[in-house]
């Protein structure tokens, strides 16, 4: 049980890597929901080529790999809810290294999904 718990964490930790990657690269790109068709396939074209986006997919790929792991290993549900975490690694990610402002509000919900990770450890 000890190496599925792993593997899910590892995923999660990747999942908000390539989460936190999109998140920079896509600030780099700007809005791309633009009405000018013109507009939108210039933005789609600096999307694809954005190093940061390109290796938040990446890590999303892989991500998805040790999920198919994780799921080979574990019951539905206990793996689905410890990928929970990746909700706390995001907020921590998106304060400290991508400098966004965090409310209380959302502090307190991240610590309600981290009891519950907890709990689902626990069990």
């Amino acid at each position: 049980m000890l190496k599925t718990i792993l593997i899910i964490l590892m995923q999660v930790v990747v999942m908000t890597a390539g989460d936190l990657l999109l998140s920079k690269g896509m600030k780099q790109v700007g809005d791309i929901a633009v009405l000018s068709p013109t507009l939108f396939f210039m933005k789609m074209s600096l999307t694809v080529r954005n190093v940061w986006i390109l290796t938040g997919v990446a890590c999303l790929a892989i991500s998805l790999l040790l999920w198919l792991a994780a799921l080979s290993r574990a019951p539905l549900s206990l793996a689905v809810p410890m990928t929970a975490a990746a909700y706390i690694l995001n907020a921590f990610a998106a304060k400290y290294v991508l400098l966004e402002t965090v409310s209380a509000l959302r502090w307190t919900a991240t610590g309600i999904i981290a009891l519950g990770v907890l709990m689902l450890m626990k069990s």
